[in-house]
């Protein structure tokens, strides 16, 4: 929205007078002290090669044991999450066994989050067993099962050897697994490609599927992060796996595929499926080989993410939550709530709001709910000082899942506000937008994008750069999109133009008019339309003068 609510926090000072001088400030920004290793950084295999010694021995000794249970011809069950970091994470481990290892006892078993909750249960173990009979075998759990304690005793005592390949935050007591490997500067399936490209997977299909996974969980692209990402997109680039190309086509992707189209295009799509029914679609997509069945599949996941943005609005509204007064945390619950859609509407009210948000679905004896947060609030560690409330409870710093009694929500909606009340600093609550700097509105363009795209891929941890071009003029001004809700300009300084689209932003259209000067913050996107390459201004906030 147009509002001076948030505040515009410029990084860097200085004047630019060239391409050259924005990337150097926007390095600067970063703290990248080694520019020449950041902007052409090492390959992924130098990294997994130069390991610290003591995850490197993990990986090897989980290694050791998948090839133990492919020798003596044992099953293999992969449990894995239903979101697109645990699906994706599923089928490099899947396709390793499967196609680089030429074992065919090998199965995924992917929870649904209505009947079997979230990680590894003792249901969905159940369920395992349904599938494989009397033969155990090693069950490997991926982006799950570091917090199973009762739950990995329980597949021991069937006879199952365990395996938890995992990057959520550790408890103080670890289930006793018969292997761990546990990693946080990683995500689920950055584990898994380590782990597989050390049983020989050197194919780009796995980084692909890593690259995807890293930018849709949020891991700060720094480092092996930034090599997996960096390398992943030019495989999906050059040869991209049939499913995700698939899925690519159907979304109406056209050009160039980048860091924004995994996290904002394929992330969604693959998360929808887990969210709405359940996750297989997006893992046999993802390993399917026939290109009717991937068209087929594809299609369905665009359906089900369209489902999703409509119960995500329709759910916003039901919320109800205003603007003036609001409590140090958001704490909403309904049992109107989708269970699988909780997690999008925290999120959106983080964003709305600039605060930490709980919603609850509630249902006849249990409710499940979801916690998002903001930088400087390490959300599961709040959570834990009410762990008796809970009948379970994981999650990280920026994001929390849970399940409880029905009857504990108003204790818990009670002692979260009270705590929040007296803890979180009220200067974390504001909506800030980092600008990276002031940029002279004459070197808006190519040359311009060309330079700032050596820093992609882009993400948490090196964000895409944000720039403030103060008192400009507007040209020409309009609505666009299906439901006119999104607000195109065309800018004007000196002999300068540019066009800018401000999402979401349709409401303000009376609030400007041709002939304002503003000022304005917005990052620079490449428009490819009708064989021409445009670059447009993607606005974040905007003020008169």
């Amino acid at each position: 929205m147009m509002s001076a609510a948030k505040k515009w926090n410029v990084l860097f000072e200085g004047q630019v007078e060239s391409a050259d001088d924005v990337v150097a400030a926007l390095l600067k920004n970063r703290n990248i002290a080694e520019p020449s290793a950041f902007l052409s950084p090492p390959s992924v295999y130098s990294y997994i090669k130069n390991l610290d010694a003591s995850l490197k021995e993990e990986f090897r000794r989980a290694r050791e044991m998948v090839l133990a249970a492919v020798k003596e011809k044992k099953q293999i069950v992969i449990y894995g999450d239903y979101d697109a970091d645990g699906v994706c994470a599923s089928a490099i481990v899947y396709d390793t066994i499967r196609v680089v290892l030429n074992y065919d006892k090998c199965l995924v078993f992917i929870p649904n989050r209505f009947d079997h909750g979230y990680g590894l249960s003792v249901k969905g173990i159940d369920d395992v067993v349904k599938r494989v009979g009397a033969e155990r075998g090693l069950l490997i759990t991926v982006d799950t099962g570091i917090t199973a304690t009762a739950e990995v005793v329980y597949a021991k005592k069937l006879g199952f050897d365990v395996l938890i390949a995992d990057h959520h935050q550790k408890p103080a007591q670890l289930p006793v697994a018969d292997h761990i490997i546990w990693t946080d500067t990683l995500v689920g399936s950055g584990i898994a490609y380590v782990l597989c490209r050390l049983l020989g997977n050197s194919g780009s299909t796995a980084l692909a599927l890593a690259a995807i996974a890293t930018v849709t969980d949020l891991q700060p692209l720094l480092g092996m992060n930034r090599g997996i990402v960096k390398e992943g997109l030019r495989a999906l680039n050059d040869s991209p796996p049939l499913g995700v190309k698939t899925l690519l086509e159907v979304a109406g992707k056209k050009g160039e595929v980048t860091s924004y189209d995994l996290g904002w295009v394929l992330g969604p799509r693959l998360n929808a499926t887990g969210r709405i029914v359940n996750a297989y679609a997006a893992l046999n997509l993802l390993i399917e080989k026939d290109a009717i069945n991937a068209a087929e599949i594809a299609t369905k996941l665009n359906e089900l993410n369209k489902q999703r943005q409509d119960k995500t609005l329709e759910m916003y509204a039901l919320a109800n939550v205003s603007g003036e007064e609001l409590p140090k945390v958001i704490f909403t619950a309904s049992p109107d709530y989708h269970e699988g859609i909780i997690g999008l509407m925290a999120s959106r009210l983080v964003g709305q709001y600039a605060r930490p948000a709980v919603v609850i679905s509630l249902a006849d004896e249990y409710a499940k709910g979801s916690a998002r947060s903001i930088a400087g609030v390490n959300i599961i560690e709040f959570l834990r000082n009410f762990t008796d409330l809970f009948v379970s409870l994981g999650g990280h710093a920026m994001a929390a899942g849970f399940t409880l009694k029905k009857a504990n929500v108003a204790i818990l909606q009670k002692a979260v506000l009270e705590l929040a009340e007296k803890s979180l600093d009220s200067a974390l609550l504001v909506h800030t937008l980092d600008i990276d700097v002031g940029l002279p509105f004459h070197l808006v363009g190519q040359p311009l994008l060309d330079a700032i795209s050596t820093l992609q891929p882009f993400g948490l941890g090196n964000k895409e750069p944000l720039f403030l071009t103060k008192n400009v003029g507007v040209a020409q001004k309009s609505l666009m999109g299906q439901q006119s809700a999104h607000l195109a300009l065309k800018l004007v300084a000196g002999e300068t133009y540019g066009k800018a689209v401000f999402f979401n932003a349709g409401s303000v259209f009376d609030q400007i008019n041709a002939g304002d000067k503003v000022d304005v913050v917005y990052s620079l996107r490449k428009n490819e339309f009708n064989g021409k390459i445009f670059v447009d201004m993607i606005v974040s906030d905007i003020r008169k003068r």
